[in-house]
């Protein structure tokens, strides 16, 4: 039975919420009336702690202290972005990711059916498309990641979607690329160790004066190299904030939403957009193409925009840019 409770304030655990994508929909839910709770293995930054309502400090597996955490806020959905989340090292560590992103996952999700959680949204990931047969990739894109990244992530999808499906808990999922950009106010910003995003490694040349990797130009794309979604990490706390007021409201019947741009942009692209927008010259070295990168990766949001009138709003270029640019000039 799903268990729902009126509150007269609305709530939400988010879990990895001290990291890059969780931290910026801590802010975004605060800001639109939540009362947040954080759940991390990391501490949060002093930027992050006035709007975190409370934050437990352990793993999501540990089972004692998430009930007791469940129990005494009862939020009304828990928004899971806690994971593992480097494709190199999934592939040099497969079994640690299985472990976190599957069984520790599990255990949680567990936990929250036991406490009468009544909504559960998975930031998922589209890797588990894998190589896609069609551009731009829809929900219904068979699934076979390449990487165990995308096959954990598969896993728990699957999980959770049988959990679903009996009714034990009311589910949404969405998939997506490449989050990017910073809050408008500099206030959070993306800063991963080590770091593999290319927004990131592109302000880190500038300010470093170090020359940038790119690995492949010789791809079937408009200028060889690869070409991705890229969605503003606001617009990726918009998506989730539509959808749980939804699921507050009711059951989720379509509950897998694909998020993109529907166009993306690729390397040379971004590069060139960042010298004209940053006024800066980004220094750049061509390297050998990774095993397994495809030419292209965009993803369809007409589901998204359909059920849930979400669309991209702050993913152009210098939106992305600017708003990375001026946290990361804070640091």
């Amino acid at each position: 039975m799903l268990y729902k409770r009126k509150m007269y304030t609305k709530s939400v655990l988010i879990t990895g919420s001290s990291g890059y994508i969780g931290s910026h929909f801590t802010k975004y839910f605060t800001q639109k009336g939540y009362h947040v709770f954080g759940l991390d293995v990391v501490e949060p930054k002093k930027e992050l702690r006035h709007y975190l309502k409370d934050f437990l400090h352990t793993d999501i597996a540990d089972t004692p202290l998430v009930l007791d955490y469940l129990a005494r806020h009862k939020p009304m959905g828990v928004i899971h972005c806690a994971a593992k989340a480097l494709v190199a090292e999934s592939v040099a560590f497969p079994q640690m990711y299985e472990d976190y992103n599957v069984t520790r996952a599990n255990a949680f999700l567990e936990t929250c059916i036991s406490s009468s959680i009544a909504n559960f949204i998975f930031s998922s990931t589209a890797a588990v498309y894998g190589e896609p047969l069609h551009i731009p990739i829809k929900e219904d894109h068979p699934r076979s990641p390449v990487n165990p990244y995308g096959e954990t992530k598969k896993k728990f999808e699957d999980i959770l979607l049988k959990k679903h499906h009996d009714k034990e808990i009311n589910a949404g999922i969405f998939r997506y690329f490449n989050a990017c950009g910073a809050d408008f106010d500099a206030e959070l910003g993306e800063c991963h160790e080590p770091e593999t995003h290319l927004i990131p490694n592109v302000i880190k040349s500038i300010l470093e004066e170090k020359p940038l990797h790119i690995f492949g130009n010789q791809f079937s794309t408009r200028d060889g190299t690869c070409v991705r979604d890229y969605i503003h990490v606001i617009d990726l706390a918009h998506s989730h904030y539509l959808l749980m007021e939804q699921m507050i409201q009711s059951q989720m019947t379509d509950n897998i939403f694909n998020l993109g741009t529907e166009g993306g942009y690729s390397i040379l692209e971004i590069i060139d957009a960042a010298q004209k927008i940053l006024t800066k010259k980004v220094h750049f070295e061509i390297k050998n193409p990774r095993p397994g990168d495809p030419a292209t990766l965009i993803a369809s949001h007409q589901k998204a925009k359909t059920v849930l009138g979400w669309e991209p709003q702050w993913s152009d270029l210098e939106t992305i840019l600017t708003t990375a640019w001026a946290w990361h000039q804070k640091q």
